[in-house]
């Protein structure tokens, strides 16, 4: 009740103030909870894909269960099994992926990423350029990598030699020699691949580089996957280094695809289309013209055999009519003495009795002119339904007059 008595009795300014300084106060703890979230979140690291045996263990060695999206702190390590591997995201646009039999630990710090790989290979796909308070370092006993948006590969034999097989962009290579502390430097580009050799017997060039070209045949079947499987990185290593994307596909064991003109431009090498044979009208009126062999004088053929085939037009023109002949037929016939007495003997006389040669059937035969002016033009073609002269039979003179059917026949004197 005193309580209630003396919050009526404030002024309205206290009233204000007695409720908006708890607020104020709670506020800021929020604010304080997330600011201090932040660094935590800075520092984790999320689980994108495992395949086969993969382990993790935290900072202080003690191994933690996986489960699906897991994320892990700075200072966890992940090792893989035979037949195995492990996909991590640093953030949205560095990615790595552990290959079998491999040991990586890593270490973020805010904006500073380190991949320590002690054991096995590592690809590493950084897809957009680091800003300038980005740092990204893949490190081995004896190699610094220092990434700053590109792709490769790092491995270490078992001999605990080091290899960088860059495939995009460019980095800068430190090789150290622990025993010596010797340390050497070098720029390598994509399509290079550089090898660490470490000589313990002298302090001055105990650290040594071989540098090479490759090319998609001497890439390992963990790259080749890594390109086969992400479209955008195969397209961006290539342009990047000259390689053939079909080939790599070829080699890592995955189909190529073939676009819709290529598929339609082997149907149409491979289908053949039957020519529509012409109709009889059309074969006349393209025919090619090829003259008849006709007799020439003395026995002889001429051919003519027109270098061209041009359209040949058929003109019907008529065979001239043959004019009907008489031929003369001896037939006895009684005639009187030349001095008309009676007794006298009769000679025979042969009255010549003309007979009318058949009439031949004209039909109108079509003449193709061949357009070549060297070829002579046809002759008439012989009618088969025509009737074969008698080689026996002589020859009408044309220019004899033809009997007239209505004259009588002269007597024609036998000879004595």
């Amino acid at each position: 009740m005193n309580l209630i008595k003396k919050w009526t009795s404030l002024s309205t300014l206290w009233k204000i103030l007695s409720i908006a300084i708890p607020a104020v106060v709670i506020i800021g703890v929020i604010v304080l909870i997330i600011v201090m979230n932040s660094g935590l979140t800075a520092t984790t690291m999320r689980l994108l894909r495992i395949e086969g045996t993969v382990t993790l263990q935290d900072a202080s060695g003690e191994q933690r269960t996986i489960v699906d999206n897991i994320r892990f702190s700075s200072g966890d390590a992940l090792s893989t099994g035979p037949a195995s591997l492990a996909s991590i995201a640093f953030d949205d646009h560095k990615i790595v992926t552990l290959d079998e039999n491999s040991r990586a630990e890593f270490t973020k710090n805010n904006n500073q990423m380190e991949l320590n790989l002690t054991s096995g290979g590592v690809f590493f796909d950084v897809n957009q350029p680091l800003t300038d308070d980005e740092s990204f370092e893949i490190r081995t006993a004896t190699m610094t990598v220092g990434i700053r948006g590109t792709s490769g590969y790092v491995t270490v034999d078992s001999d605990g030699i080091a290899t960088l097989t860059l495939t995009s962009g460019h980095v800068h290579i430190t090789g150290k020699n622990p025993n010596t502390g010797e340390t050497k430097q070098l720029d390598v580009g994509p399509g290079q691949q550089i090898r660490v050799y470490l000589f313990n017997d002298r302090t001055i060039g105990s650290v040594d580089f071989v540098l090479n070209e490759i090319t998609e045949e001497d890439l390992n079947q963990f790259i080749l996957d890594r390109l086969g499987q992400s479209d955008t990185l195969r397209a961006t290593v290539c342009a990047a280094t000259g390689w053939n994307e079909d080939l790599i596909l070829e080699l890592g064991g995955y189909s190529v695809e073939v676009t819709d003109e290529t598929e339609e431009t082997e149907e149409e090498e491979n289908t053949h289309t039957p020519t529509e044979a012409p109709s009889e009208t059309e074969a006349e009126a393209t025919a090619t013209a090829t003259p008849t062999t006709a007799p020439a004088e003395g026995g002889n053929v001429a051919t003519a055999t027109p270098t061209e085939a041009p359209a040949a037009t058929s003109t019907p023109t008529s065979t001239p009519r043959p004019t009907a002949t008489s031929t003369p037929t001896p037939t006895p016939t009684s005639a009187p003495s030349g001095d008309g007495s009676s007794g006298g003997s009769s000679n025979p006389t042969a009255t010549p009795t003309p007979t009318t040669a058949p009439t031949p059937t004209t039909r109108p035969t079509p003449s193709v002119e061949p357009t070549n002016p060297s070829t002579e033009p046809d002759e008439p073609t012989p009618d088969p339904d025509e009737p074969t002269p008698d080689p026996d039979e002589p020859t009408p003179d044309p220019d004899e007059p033809t009997p007239d059917p209505g004259e009588p026949s002269p007597v024609v004197e036998p000879d004595p």
